[in-house]
């Protein structure tokens, strides 16, 4: 380390993870832009992983004798760009996406390599962002997780041990009598609470209607493009799949029974059809 160079660690009272920032005083980058870069470069690398508390920015203004303003300055830089994010009085966290790692500097290269050392697991209870077009990845930050929780404890509290054994194979009834109410109302469907299966996902729902509805050699339409794992699903049931093609009100049956006239199933998607 060069005489010129000053390398801080900053320790929270309020047990943030220890920060190591890098600065320069005699180069001619402002400060606010080496504590950035310096956060950047810990965040990309992995060292400094998603959710974790960063220290207040009066804390690291303090310990890297600085003024507050050149903290915020290179807070809200990183908060711009998606590193980090605010949570009021919580605080402010590493935010919880996916970067590329850093590529480590090359042999012989003078390039500076600030560390952010920090615990090397994420909270547990602060769900991964949602990002666009990622399969199978709902929006669970939007989630009432709190109202969920106290729903969840009290309906325990009141159960004592009956949620505890085994249950009906098609479901929780009460759950099925309320999907049952609420199909009717939204989407018109009107079934009976013994006719409402719950499932562990889409996956399964398409298993048990391939082994109720298709017979080894049977020929079933599916949209083309479509969802790959239906596909799949009924292959290995034995069933000859017929793709045919969709517009923009969904599969074309006329293309269908030009297709396989003599399909024993379509599998369609009445809205949000898989990829369009």
């Amino acid at each position: 380390m060069c005489a010129d160079q000053t390398n801080q660690l900053t320790h929270s009272r309020r047990a943030n993870p220890p920060l190591f920032v890098e600065l320069d005083r005699a180069a001619e980058q402002p400060l606010f832009q080496q504590i950035y870069r310096s956060i950047r470069s810990a965040i990309l690398s992995g060292r400094l992983v998603a959710g974790s508390q960063l220290p207040a920015t009066r804390t690291l203004a303090r310990d890297l004798h600085v003024a507050r303003a050149t903290v915020v300055l290179a807070f809200e830089q990183l908060t711009t760009e998606g590193f980090i994010q605010g949570r009021g009085a919580a605080g402010t966290f590493v935010s919880a996406l996916s970067f590329p790692r850093a590529a480590a500097p090359r042999v012989g290269s003078t390039e500076k390599s600030p560390t952010v050392v920090t615990s090397s697991h994420s909270r547990p209870s602060e769900p991964a962002a949602s990002r666009p077009f990622r399969l199978g990845e709902p929006a669970l930050e939007l989630f009432p997780a709190r109202v969920w929780n106290r729903l969840h404890a009290r309906r325990a509290r009141a159960s004592g041990y009956r949620l505890l054994g085994y249950g009906r194979g098609n479901g929780y009834l009460p759950l099925r009598r309320a999907i049952g109410e609420y199909t009717a109302a939204s989407r018109g469907v009107l079934a009976s609470t013994e006719q409402v299966v719950l499932c562990r996902g889409a996956q399964q729902a398409i298993d048990l209607a391939t082994k109720a509805l298709i017979r080894p050699g049977d020929t079933v339409w599916i949209e083309d493009p479509g969802y790959p794992p239906a596909r799949r699903v009924f292959e290995s049931g034995g069933a000859i799949v017929a793709p045919v093609p969709v517009d923009e009100n969904g599969l074309i049956v006329d293309a269908g029974i030009r297709a396989a006239p003599h399909a024993r199933l379509a599998y369609v998607a009445p809205s949000h059809q898989f990829p369009l």
